[in-house]
């Protein structure tokens, strides 16, 4: 399906997307016409000085220095996170946070590559952070990709123009103090939240934060319930009443929100609930607003 493209962290300049739901289906096609590999290097001086987040971006630099590869706890899962910094051909230096698979895909190649050749990035699809007034850059989930000096035109360009500039190159990479009160970890850890990709593989039950977007609305299903006028739980019929299993009594009925839709973000897609209370911050109504004198009748009805 064709959406609007959304306000942050965009992959591309264009207006709209293509999402992939549960229903779509893809099939292979040769269009030798479409590139393989293309970038959009955004200058770090423009990272640093605007930290626009509302597209994901392309970078290529030099690795100057480097923290130990970290294994961190978030949201109940183990994740690896490796912090370095950057400099561009300018002289610009800009802080890099990779996780997981990325941190240690370039940790291997800090530790095997020779100490007298440069460690040459390009992080494509990556995202601009903002932290205390200072911009750095991470990987995008898992859309970003990665490329450790690879024998591309841009990598061998790249080379060439630093070895111009430095005879031989003779920069080893240093070590990031320790002694820091504020990395960019802490940004990324200070919020519980999950992408969808983490829900799904959730195996305990907690609360937590989803920043996703709506693609579909459930008009099939029921899109409201009776609930119990204390406690707010689904109640059920009991001949001329409302029965509430919570409450362990018979209890006055009110309507409430009960939305299903799909949801999306950069990791998948997934069905959810909305129930009364963000549903109505969204739409500015209650459930009985909506229904009027009709949803006395309705509830009536069930009782019958």
């Amino acid at each position: 399906m064709v959406a609007p493209s959304d306000p942050r962290f965009r992959s591309t300049r264009h207006t709209h997307k293509i999402v992939f739901i549960n229903t779509t289906r893809v099939t292979d096609f040769l269009a030798e016409n479409i590139p393989v590999v293309t970038f959009n290097f955004t200058d770090f001086r423009d990272i640093i000085n605007n930290g626009d987040d509302t597209w994901l971006i392309d970078v290529i630099g030099h690795v100057i220095e480097r923290d130990a590869l970290r294994e961190l706890n978030k949201n109940g899962r183990s994740h690896k996170l490796l912090e370095v910094g950057l400099q561009d051909l300018s002289g610009n230096k800009l802080k890099c946070a990779l996780w997981d698979k990325y941190a240690e895909e370039l940790s291997t190649h800090l530790i095997n590559d020779k100490p007298d050749s440069p460690i040459i990035i390009i992080l494509q699809l990556c995202m601009v952070k903002s932290f205390n007034g200072k911009n750095s850059i991470s990987n995008a989930f898992h859309s970003s990709k990665l490329l450790i000096n690879e024998n591309l035109e841009e990598h061998r360009e790249y080379r060439e123009k630093l070895m111009m500039q430095a005879g031989t190159f003779s920069q080893s990479i240093s070590q990031i103090s320790t002694h820091r009160s504020v990395g960019i970890s802490d940004d990324l850890l200070q919020t519980e939240h999950m992408t969808i990709s983490d829900l799904m593989d959730c195996t305990s039950e907690r609360s937590v934060a989803l920043l996703a977007k709506v693609v579909e609305i459930d008009c099939e299903s029921k899109w409201w319930y009776p609930s119990c006028s204390t406690c707010f739980r689904k109640v059920d019929r009991n001949g001329v009443q409302f029965y509430c299993e919570k409450c362990i009594d018979n209890v006055p009925a009110i309507p409430r929100n009960r939305i299903q839709v799909l949801v999306f973000d950069v990791t998948g897609s997934i069905s959810l609930v909305m129930f009364d209370k963000v549903v109505t911050e969204i739409i500015g109504k209650k459930v009985a607003d909506i229904l009027g004198d009709l949803g006395k009748v309705i509830l009536n009805l069930i009782c019958l």
